[in-house]
């Protein structure tokens, strides 16, 4: 049955467990989970990987009842902690999309590798720096270009603050409760970034931010 609430947390460990670094994979939307996680498993394939690498597969549906048989599709992430997150209450947006982390097998040729890039996005970065920043979630107030600037203003603070700034950003999620706050939203970060870089990254619908006036979450690592 689908809980209400679902926790999902990162740990440090004592001794080091990726000595060759992470690869971040943006989220892969399909018609289903089985379709998404085969998607996923095309990307993973384009940076040498295996499912059986992956540390942490998240699907996000648009109804977990109408999602049907999802551990079958999910099954060669034998390693990975899976998650099933619905969007919204009603079904909106892509039927499946589903992210993940992966443990890479040798470092990359860089120290960030971006995989199949686009213009402000790639398929997957492929990451081993000495230390990595991982946000909390950013929230924006409003659908005006200005409501938007001021919430990744707050989270670019955040990463000034760690010596870091949009520009070095690996992965980015954002999650959205109105499909028009998309458009100001990829301008302002590829204002505050550059046109040269291209995070991993998911953009999805999104209800369930942790104020009720917010309209966007943005989180990056």
């Amino acid at each position: 049955e689908g809980a209400q609430i679902m926790l999902e947390v990162t740990a440090v460990d004592r001794k080091v467990v990726n000595p060759n670094g992470l690869g971040f994979f943006s989220a892969q939307t399909g018609s289903s989970v089985a379709d998404a996680a085969a998607k996923l498993q095309a990307a993973f394939a384009k940076a040498d990987l295996q499912p059986s690498d992956a540390v942490r597969v998240t699907c996000f549906v648009n109804s977990i009842d109408a999602a049907g048989d999802w551990h079958a599709p999910l099954a060669p992430f034998s390693a990975a902690a899976v998650g099933l997150v619905q969007m919204m209450r009603d079904a909106i947006g892509p039927n499946a999309a589903c992210e993940g982390v992966a443990r890479l097998k040798s470092p990359p040729a860089q120290p960030v590798t971006f995989v199949d890039s686009a213009p402000g996005q790639s398929a997957a970065a492929l990451v081993n720096t000495p230390s990595l920043i991982l946000t909390g979630i950013q929230m924006a107030f409003g659908q005006k270009q200005d409501d938007v600037r001021q919430g990744y203003g707050r989270l670019n603070r955040v990463l000034n603050a760690l010596n870091s700034d949009f520009s070095r950003v690996v992965s980015a999620g954002t999650y959205l409760l109105f499909s028009s706050v998309s458009g100001p939203a990829q301008a302002e970060r590829i204002e505050l970034a550059g046109k040269e870089s291209a995070p991993a990254s998911t953009v999805l619908p999104f209800e369930g931010l942790a104020s009720s006036d917010a309209n966007m979450g943005v989180d990056v690592v």
